[in-house]
């Protein structure tokens, strides 16, 4: 005789089996697929399928649409539990086993997700999942964590745990691309939670021995799509130099393509953003996560900002803008010096002759003298022009030549002008 399997119920889905309390087991279970038949019941196993008990109400009825059961005055120790649906001629396929241990046992995840904090300034714990002892007579039970990683995370118990619960938790926000504190960058931890219950007081027999449970766990960080970031260089931006903008993201290993760069000036904070006449280089195939824009004579007094479109390893359509810099001013240009670079001096006097300094940018300037013989001399006068000058009378007798630098200086380009210094002899 043949079975049509057209008509026998696929195996029930996400079954689940929870222990609340010792002796007691919630099992839950999504429908089958039913393959055209009509399920009358279901029924569950708790000997991984020698005996099967049908799911029914107090009143002793199937129930064709049930997803859950409570089994309880469970006195053994260990069960295998398994549950089908059913139709009135045949039996459906079961579904997967799911065992339970009483005698000691920590009930929560084996693997935990956590996904990473992004948030560069957060501090402090993160949550990954709570965890239950369960045991006959549970006993001041001791909670700790074992196994490799065990010093990147807390057991601790919360506000929100019962008596039988602790929340294991990250000490740090953990971050996908690192580093750790020590280095090195680290995505998958194992780590052990571990129960050591004491015996009762006078009890006996084995069910009452000092119990220890532990349960590995491996908490995987999750890689969290960041958003990518511009940002310009060299600052501020001058006229005549390339002020360069770099796409970066904090995800790890991403490339880049299809970007297009656009480059925008405003006058303020208060007025729009124009895109910029000419000027601007794109992307290339090579760095397509570099662009620049060399600033011209209209720019100045202009705020800048670049903007990128892009794909990444994440997907398409991504979009990030810099911030806007500060106005742009003209390029610094050199100081201008001038006077002679030979000059005489009358023995017995002091005055050598007087030298001018301009720059073309107005920025204040500094003055200097160096050189062989600089300490003989000094640069007389606040403005303009300067006087050199000996800082004592002359002697021909005693020194004819003297030779030194004068320089001037807006703070980052300077002039200078080597000057010799002649002393003629007077009759004495």
């Amino acid at each position: 005789m043949s079975v049509d399997i057209r008509f026998i119920p696929l195996a029930p889905t996400n079954f689940k089996a929870k222990v609340p309390v010792r002796g007691q087991v919630d099992l839950s279970w999504s429908a089958p697929v039913s393959n055209g038949a009509v399920i009358t019941g279901y029924e569950y196993t708790f000997d991984a399928g020698t005996n099967w008990t049908s799911v029914t109400d107090k009143d002793g009825n199937l129930l064709p649409t049930a997803s859950h059961v409570t089994i309880e005055n469970l006195t053994g120790r260990e069960y295998t539990f398994k549950v089908r649906a059913f139709t009135a001629n045949e039996k459906g396929r079961a579904s997967e086993s799911r065992s339970v241990d009483f005698l000691s046992q920590i009930s929560g995840a084996a693997k935990q997700l956590v996904d990473e904090v992004t948030d560069p300034n957060a501090t402090g714990p993160v949550d990954v999942g709570v965890y239950t002892y369960i045991a006959p007579n549970p006993n001041q039970p001791v909670w700790s964590l074992t196994g490799a990683d065990a010093d990147y995370f807390n057991l601790v118990q919360t506000s929100s745990n019962a008596s039988n619960e602790r929340t294991l938790q990250f000490k740090q926000p953990p971050n996908y691309e690192g580093p750790l504190a020590g280095g090195g960058y680290k995505t998958t931890y194992a780590v052990g939670v571990k129960v050591q219950d004491a015996p009762l007081s006078g009890a006996v027999g084995a069910e009452d021995d000092a119990l220890e449970a532990i349960l590995s766990v491996t908490v995987t960080v999750v890689n969290v799509e960041e958003a990518g970031s511009v940002v310009l260089s060299p600052l501020p931006p001058q006229v005549g130099v390339a002020l360069v903008a770099r796409l970066t993201d904090p995800d790890e290993g991403l490339t880049f393509t299809g970007a297009s760069w656009a480059w925008q000036r405003r006058a303020d904070a208060a007025s729009d953003w124009a895109s910029m006449p000419t000027g601007a280089v794109g992307a290339t195939e090579d760095y397509p996560e570099l662009s620049s824009y060399t600033p011209q004579m209209a720019d100045v007094g202009y705020q800048l900002q670049a903007t990128v479109s892009y794909d990444d390893n994440h997907g398409p359509d991504k979009r990030a803008v810099s911030a806007p810099t500060v106005a742009v001013v003209s390029a610094n240009r050199r100081p201008v010096l001038t006077g002679p670079t030979e000059a005489w001096a009358k023995e017995g006097d002091k005055l050598v002759t007087t030298y001018r300094a301009t720059d073309p940018d107005r920025d204040r300037l500094t003055w200097s003298l160096t050189g062989t013989d600089a300490d003989d001399f000094e640069l007389f006068g606040n403005g303009q022009p300067r006087t050199l000058r000996f800082k004592h009378p002359p002697d021909f007798e005693q020194q004819a030549t003297y030779t030194v630098t004068i320089g001037v200086s807006d703070g980052s380009l300077s002039a200078t002008m080597d000057v010799t210094v002649r002393v003629f002899n007077v009759e004495e």
